[in-house]
């Protein structure tokens, strides 16, 4: 062996031999350790809320400069066999579980960069709405409706609750996918996807031009940037602690397995709002189901949010439709205006057009608007028309001879809707149509009116008939009445009541006249 061209002695010969002997020894000891901790400490399989699963590896510490984050394996396990326990009792085992060392979630680097914020602080005017006393463990469904009540929706945390969460009360489930428990007794909670699935079922209900979009994996600083553009984003992360003046350290308890998974839970995880920030004072501000408006560490709310697997739900809105509602009818042709923001696309019955065209009326037809965004957001209307002669369907059995005051309020019903019509965008053949809707309309009013108004006249004449006590020279006018109501009773406008109202005022004047003699002026029994 050779060092620069020089031969080594036999002492430095033996010198590097016990060097490298040393450093194989310590190799071979750094091995065996790795080994040991890999056999104790496997990685643990987290499933996401798509069904995929990632790894996670040991951190440090919380603040180290760890990229990933480490979630050990729990102290108790609730194994596929033993699913049939109810959740009552699973409670009763996580209650007794301890954060320790061992079953601490580390966070990776909580450290929040700010910089591409454009405004240093926001703060979204949210309101408060807290979970208690209904909901003890509601914190999800609870933050929801929070959002909800910010964009204008009339709607109650427990009816969002009762209604629209899914929920798995009495037995174990996967929260990935539904509320294990029940929000207004005991439960563990849920993650993004049922909370999204609840927003939307009842957004549905209101054609509302919002969705809830899982926003879960979004790096939290692009959240700051969220709220900043005026949009709450609702987070993940865990409880409160006044002895620590912060939030909890997350900390894992029992898993179990739903369906071949194994999933694993973190605790004490907590549902929360991120209304706004201040970047200068590095505070986050939280509407907290549990304890009101309020401000918690911007790097605590990271760590925590990354440690509850970067759980968010954002909304979104939709592009706007206007000038029509979706599933109605209309008679007259209509204008359509869309619009967006950032609107990719519109469609009308799959054909592409612009943001403003017309639908055409007094016809027969189906018509699908589609718009899209650049975000892929997708709102469809879809909307009917029908001929402006359609209106008269309801008395198409009537003609003039056979329509009664029975049929009034339709008839005139059916007048007001055809002069309601919208027709500033209507050709010249809609508003005739329109004409003889309300032209056919108004001959049967007419009738009926003239009708009415001789019922009235007769009714009118009996009682002044009844005030001025009649004489022998009203014989005539009395014999005029009854050949008035004769006409009536004959003819088939009128319906049952008027007939009976007839026939008692025929027969009024029948008992007056059999009372007229020529040595009695005045007419008895008068009634």
């Amino acid at each position: 062996m050779t060092k620069h061209g020089k031969t080594l002695n036999t002492k430095q010969k033996m010198a590097i031999y016990i060097s490298s002997a040393v450093l194989a020894i310590i190799a071979a000891i750094t091995a065996v350790i790795l080994l040991i901790h890999t056999v104790n400490n496997p990685p643990s399989i987290i499933f996401n809320s798509n069904g995929g699963s990632y790894f996670s590896v040991i951190s440090q510490s919380e603040g180290s400069n760890s990229s990933v984050m480490f979630i050990p394996q729990s102290p108790v396990t609730i194994l596929p066999e033993s699913n049939d326990k109810n959740i009552e009792e699973i409670i009763e085992i996580v209650d007794k579980i301890e954060q320790t060392p061992q079953n601490t979630v580390i966070a990776p680097n909580n450290t929040v960069d700010t910089s591409a914020l454009t405004k240093r602080s926001v703060k979204l005017n949210v309101k408060y709405l807290p979970q208690n006393p209904e909901l003890p463990t509601g914190c999800e469904i609870t933050s929801l409706t929070t959002v909800l009540n910010y964009y204008g929706f009339d709607v109650s945390k427990t009816e969002m609750s009762d209604k629209y969460l899914v929920k798995t009360i009495d037995k174990i489930g996967n929260f990935w996918e539904v509320f294990v428990g029940d929000p207004r007794k005991n439960g563990f909670g849920c993650y993004a996807k049922p909370i999204v699935n609840a927003a939307n079922k009842y957004l549905a209900t209101q054609n509302s031009r919002y969705k809830a979009v899982d926003y879960s994996g979004t790096k939290f600083e692009n959240l700051l940037t969220i709220v900043e553009s005026g949009t709450p984003v609702i987070i993940w992360g865990t409880m409160y602690d006044e002895k620590e003046n912060d939030l909890r350290k997350p900390f894992t308890t029992v898993k179990w397995n739903i369906d071949g998974k194994e999933l694993q839970w973190i605790a004490p995880e907590h549902c929360m709002v991120l209304i706004g920030y201040d970047a200068d004072r590095h505070i986050a501000i939280m509407s907290d189901p549990q304890r009101g408006i309020v401000e918690y560490n911007l790097e605590t709310v990271k760590s925590r949010y990354l440690a509850l697997h970067s759980q968010c739900v954002v909304f979104e809105e939709l592009p706007v439709i206007n000038g029509i509602k979706n599933g109605d009818f209309y008679y007259t042709t209509q204008y359509v205006a869309v619009a967006d923001y950032d609107l990719a696309s519109v469609t009308l019955n799959g054909e592409e057009v612009g943001t403003q065209f017309l639908i055409e009326g007094n016809s027969t037809n189906m018509y699908v608007i589609e718009a899209i965004d650049t975000s892929g957001n997708v709102i469809t209307y879809t909307v009917y028309t029908k001929p402006i002669a359609s209106l008269l369907e309801p008395i198409s059995h009537l003609n003039e001879y056979t329509v009664t005051v029975d049929d009034y309020d339709m008839i005139l019903d059916i007048k007001n809707k055809a002069l309601a019509l919208e027709t500033r965008y209507s050709p010249p053949s809609e508003g005739e149509a329109i004409d003889e809707i309300v032209g056919f309309c108004d001959r049967y009013l007419t009738r009926l009116d003239a009708l009415i108004k001789d019922i009235e006249e007769i009714s009118n004449t009996i009682n002044e008939f009844k005030e001025n006590t009649p004489l022998l020279g009203d014989t005539e006018a009395i014999n005029q009445l009854i050949q008035k109501i004769d006409a009536l009773l004959s003819s088939e406008n009128i319906n049952a009541d008027q007939y009976k109202t007839l026939q008692n005022m025929k027969a009024q004047c029948q008992s007056w006249l059999k009372n007229v003699s020529p040595d009695n002026q005045g007419i008895s029994n008068i009634e």
